[in-house]
């Protein structure tokens, strides 16, 4: 009787302490303000799905561990589209990640609605398609 009652009390008391606050659930972790010109975004299973977005170039870079253990920032190639506009001085690009794999990740012109997956290619190397 003493578990189940421990069990209980563990299972209600974090919704007694969140309880009058608001709880938002993201898919993706960022670490910028939303008005922030670079955003770095990350599945929350996977450490080498880690992206950093410059939103106003549309530039997206993969967290890389180089063979001395050390991090730096590898570009991602973007395929070219006409409809990409850009407005200097603007936001442009917002990154979106909903799951567990490169295929889950997309990046958007705010201004025209055009849209990139990061895929994969034969090599495994990861880079942004345009969608279609």
């Amino acid at each position: 009787m003493k578990i189940v009652v421990i069990i209980l009390a563990f299972s209600i008391l974090p919704l007694i302490a969140v309880a009058g606050t608001d709880v938002h659930v993201e898919a993706s972790q960022t670490t910028t303000a939303p008005n922030g010109r670079y955003e770095i975004i990350q599945s929350s299973i996977l450490r080498r799905l880690t992206f950093r977005v410059d939103k106003a170039n549309g530039v997206v870079s993969q967290l890389v561990k180089a063979k001395d253990g050390s991090y730096w920032w590898s570009p991602i190639e973007r395929q070219y589209s006409s409809n990409d506009t850009v407005y200097p001085g603007n936001i442009n690009y917002q990154m979106f990640f909903g799951g567990f794999q490169a295929s889950d990740a997309f990046l958007i012109n705010v201004n025209t609605g055009e849209t990139w997956m990061v895929v994969r290619d034969k090599n495994d190397e990861i880079y942004l398609e345009l969608m279609k």
